[in-house]
């Protein structure tokens, strides 16, 4: 079997934009083969990689991958103009130089965020009848307006409603679709999806990079945090994450030398967490900045418990943040701070704490609690974690399914 895998985001962007790399190894894997067609790397800067430069066509190998890169203009920042170039830039040039440099494969896999990228591969589809796979990480037009990206007021809504139309017409006219989650699917039934052609895959994790193995010694002595207990957060530090909550309990527990917290990533509340933290004279906090998948999986390694948060939305709350298979994966107890079906797999898994959404207070003693058994609870918590995901989660389990999927949607009865 021969796909055409097109993604805005991949290799070496880290973060959330790293999945979409290892969805494509993941069916490689499987004796697949898979052309990316995707842009030049930029996430979460909105500066192109060292390294990269931007042409009409850049044809590589990565593995048993070949990638093609075709340019777009790169933004990652809150602007809602820059950053519908950047999506309708891909887009464009994706199916005008993308699509053609690959032939005609046996389906096209899009990883729809943004929907946009959808686009010229469904035409394509059903010019060539080729059909098309949609695997949707996040739901539009929900997330980018929940985001603030587009605006407010009039603008806002003739965006939203544009938005709206494009994205029922991209997943009403897919052949198959891939929800990230249950509620996800569920709701994009309720929007006109048939419900045969509607599925579940959950996200994982690449396993060669996150696993239990990391030798955290070395690393809680660079930080100089050997005796301390970790509260790492690790990934966007965003509006939807609340992450603001983190340094609130801080706050309230900045008088236990003995509990640290450490987060890893940017993000457009960066700036804001760091002035709000050296104002405060937060000494319990430390900043690591964006870091690499193998460096944050190295750090994430190091912590005793890993933090996670969404603010209370109908939007988050079908969303499973990519974070939490990281520390699962990582054999790593989770407080979570968000409702819906990320905090049902934490509960599920027996492999966490949930607390109310953006409380501080619930926050702080949870951590306080796990800080004063971290070799008891704590330790049993990460070890269901780490069995939930390999029951439900993992890479063989979730691209088996999407293995299966491709092969039912080709009519190929095996792998090649």
């Amino acid at each position: 079997m021969r796909i055409g895998f097109i993604s805005q985001w991949f290799d070496p962007e880290s973060g959330s934009a790293a999945i979409p790399g290892g969805i494509a190894r993941a069916l490689s894997g499987h004796g697949i083969d898979v052309n990316v067609i995707t842009g030049f790397p930029n996430f979460p800067t909105g500066q192109i990689f060292p390294g990269y430069h931007q042409r009409f066509h850049a044809k590589s190998t990565m593995g048993d991958l070949t990638v093609h890169r075709v340019p777009l203009y790169p933004d990652h920042s809150q602007s809602s103009l820059r950053r519908a170039l950047a999506y309708s830039s891909f887009a464009l040039s994706s199916s005008l130089v993308g699509l053609p440099s690959i032939g005609r494969p046996d389906a096209y896999v899009v990883y729809s965020s943004p929907v946009i990228s959808g686009v010229g591969p469904t035409i394509s589809g059903r010019i060539s009848s080729t059909p098309v796979l949609t695997y949707v990480p996040d739901l539009w037009p929900d997330s980018v307006m929940a985001s603030g990206i587009a605006g407010h007021g009039s603008a806002s809504r003739i965006i939203g409603g544009s938005l709206t139309r494009m994205s029922r017409s991209i997943y009403r006219h897919s052949d198959m679709v891939v929800a990230t989650s249950d509620l996800m699917r569920t709701t994009l039934i309720e929007r006109g999806v048939d419900e045969k052609r509607a599925f579940t895959v959950y996200n994982w994790v690449d396993e060669e990079v996150f696993h239990p193995r990391v030798d955290s010694q070395e690393v809680r002595e660079s930080l100089g945090v050997q005796d301390k207990f970790v509260a790492m957060y690790a990934g966007n530090l965003g509006h939807l994450q609340g992450v603001m909550t983190f340094l609130e309990a801080a706050v309230l527990l900045h008088q236990r030398e003995d509990i640290t917290f450490i987060f890893v990533g940017s993000g457009a509340l960066e700036e804001a967490m760091r002035k709000e933290a050296a104002d405060r004279g937060l000494r319990n906090v430390t900043f690591l900045g964006q870091r690499t998948m193998e460096e944050t999986a190295q750090l994430l390694g190091a912590a005793d418990v890993q933090l996670a948060s969404l603010i209370d939305t109908p939007l988050l709350r079908m969303t499973v943040p990519s974070k939490l298979q990281y520390g699962m994966a990582s054999a790593k107890a989770t407080i979570l701070a968000a409702a819906g079906e990320a905090a049902d797999l934490v509960t599920r898994s027996r492999g966490g704490i949930i607390v109310p959404p953006s409380d501080a207070k619930a926050l702080a003693a949870s951590i306080v609690e796990c800080a004063d058994d971290r070799g008891g609870r704590v330790q049993r918590m990460g070890l269901n974690a780490y069995s939930f995901y390999q029951e439900h989660l993992s890479q063989a389990v979730g691209s088996a399914k999407l293995v299966q999927l491709l092969r039912k949607l080709t009519g190929s009865g095996s792998g090649s």
